[in-house]
């Protein structure tokens, strides 16, 4: 039986999915996205504190 997850999304690297990730999910997660474009630090936290304004909206 093959074992299947979820793939990890940057958010759940990031600020963590409340669970420790398995060898597997870590390789495909760096193997998906080796060689992507990165976002310099201010433009990560610019887009975070977005997120968070808007889900306080709702």
């Amino acid at each position: 039986m093959k074992n299947e997850f979820k793939p990890l999304t940057t958010k759940d690297v990031a600020l963590g999915n409340g669970s420790r990730f398995t060898e597997a999910e870590l390789k495909e997660y760096l193997a998906r996205t080796a060689g992507g474009k990165g976002k310099p630090l201010e433009k990560v936290k610019e887009d975070l504190i977005q997120r968070i304004t808007k889900a306080g909206q709702k």
